[in-house]
């Protein structure tokens, strides 16, 4: 029970509804490495044996990041070589993959190019959304990577709704709007995969779907 090493960092983050002003995200653990992503958007990689620092991103200073309503909350994961944050920049840097050794950018997904003129299943009419640039791009759902039909799949439940992306290279698989009307809300449960069904599930009027892949 002995402490080993510690690691901390100066922020001034204040959570805007009063409720604590900690961390959000569970950190990733590889064999060698710990991940952790902080309220403001500080990503860091930690040696586990030695807590000395092996590389940072600041992700609100790397991209245009619209205010969260709790901060940055979804927790880092770990595919392969890579690792994979649901940043929420603008215009189309929803989930950003970063090198795990050395934390450059290798992919950047989800945006405008995702969801805009896509028809808001949760309006009468269907209207398509027009973007705007302003919107928040990440929900505090972390994302989920299963194999459906031998195929990998990064499931990453935004603000807007489900994307299905490639892990390895970000290549688009498929999307499904999924939100609440209420500006004041968030998409917070992660996506639970069973064979090739997908059960999204959320608060705030929403309810919930089943997806066949």
């Amino acid at each position: 029970g002995d402490s080993l090493w510690k690691y901390d960092y100066d922020t001034d983050f204040k959570d805007p509804y009063g409720f604590n002003g900690g961390t959000r995200c569970s950190p990733a653990l590889s064999k060698t490495h710990s991940y952790t992503l902080g309220p403001q958007g500080k990503l860091l990689c930690l040696d586990l044996t030695t807590g000395e620092k092996a590389w940072e991103r600041d992700l609100a200073t790397d991209w245009k990041v619209p205010d969260h309503f709790f901060g940055f909350g979804c927790s880092p994961i770990l595919y392969e070589d890579k690792l994979i944050v649901l940043v929420g920049g603008q215009p189309n840097s929803a989930v950003v993959a970063f090198d795990s050794k050395t934390g450059k950018t290798l992919w950047e997904r989800g945006g405008k190019d995702t969801w805009n003129g896509v028809p808001v299943t949760s309006e009468s009419g269907n209207r398509p959304y027009q973007w705007t640039g302003d919107e928040m791009l990440v929900s505090y759902s972390s994302p989920v990577v299963a194999t459906i039909h031998g195929q990998p799949h990064l499931l990453c439940l935004l603000r807007q709704g489900l994307v299905s992306l490639d892990p390895a290279t970000g290549a688009f698989h498929f999307k499904y709007w999924f939100r609440s009307k209420i500006h004041e809300s968030v998409n917070a449960a992660r996506p639970i995969v069973v064979d090739d069904q997908i059960l999204l599930t959320a608060a705030y009027d929403v309810g919930a779907a089943l997806l066949k892949v």
